[in-house]
């Protein structure tokens, strides 16, 4: 379910930016310096886990991407705050990176240990297949308000 939020925020940031600031390069700039949030947030995800264990960590990585998810509605109120929105969110959803790779490790062990993440992560072929349609019904009928909530409604599952 976390991967449908990583998904939205790569594909649609520049898109759901757009509809209020009308700067290209700035849209591509913000997306740029997000690898910077996401380099110093796979430290605090790691140091996170060294101190709350996986389990404790893990929870944390889901609330914080379900709450966090909020930040585009308040974000295009200027183009400052959109940029913190979209580090921030990409600071939080790369916790997965980290995460993810340590629980298979740890639930799995060390045998075996490539192919059963291989597997875990062999989950997102549908979610990668399916999800474009979806979205694009979600925003079509809808609008960019349920397409977040919906990253929430996931995450808090």
């Amino acid at each position: 379910f976390n991967h449908y939020g990583y998904i939205i925020k790569n594909n649609y940031y520049k898109e759901f930016g757009q509809l209020k600031i009308d700067n290209d390069h700035f849209l591509t700039t913000t997306g740029t310096v997000a690898t910077i949030g996401v380099s110093v947030a796979r430290l605090f995800w790691g140091i996170a886990t060294d101190v709350f264990g996986t389990k404790g960590t893990l929870i944390m990585f889901m609330a914080s991407t379900t709450v966090i998810s909020s930040l585009y509605f308040f974000s295009l109120s200027s183009p400052g705050l959109y940029m913190f929105a979209v580090i921030a969110i990409s600071a939080a959803f790369t916790g997965a990176f980290i995460l993810i790779p340590l629980a298979a490790l740890r639930c799995f062990g060390e045998k075996h240990y490539a192919i059963n993440y291989g597997l875990i992560l062999s989950s997102q072929i549908v979610l990668n297949l399916i999800s474009p349609p979806v979205i694009r019904a979600i925003l079509l009928h809808f609008d960019w308000f349920w397409l977040f909530l919906s990253i929430g409604i996931l995450n808090g599952l």
